[in-house]
């Protein structure tokens, strides 16, 4: 799926990243996260600090949801997808060139905006 172009200006101007992941006993995890970079036309890499429950539950269920709004925009979208931790040297060089505390980068595939 490609991203619309509405769609990645938000992400680049949002205030507000929320990102949810499915726990063991399917539970909703809901978590603040930093901004996204967009990557490609489907993919987007989030910066991560500690994630601990969040990573558990993408090792078990990489299903995602993400929440991304503007109040610049006055819009926002839930994105929807999989994800995957990524410690790949590019991938964390460039998390740490917008948000140096970040120490891994979670790698978003987007398969539906709603």
């Amino acid at each position: 799926m490609q991203l619309e172009k509405t769609v990645l200006k938000t992400i680049k101007m949002t205030d507000f990243t929320a990102l949810v992941t499915i726990c063991k006993d399917g539970s909703p995890h809901l978590v603040a996260g930093w901004n996204c970079l967009p990557l490609g036309p489907d993919t987007l890499l989030m910066a991560g600090e500690r994630y601990i429950i969040t990573r558990q539950n993408l090792e078990r269920d990489a299903r995602f949801w993400l929440l991304v709004a503007s109040r610049e925009l006055n819009n926002g979208f839930r994105l929807s997808g999989r994800a995957e931790f990524s410690d790949k040297p590019a991938d964390v060089e460039l998390i740490k060139r917008y948000w140096p505390r970040c120490s891994f980068a979670l790698r978003l595939t987007v398969e539906k905006v709603e």
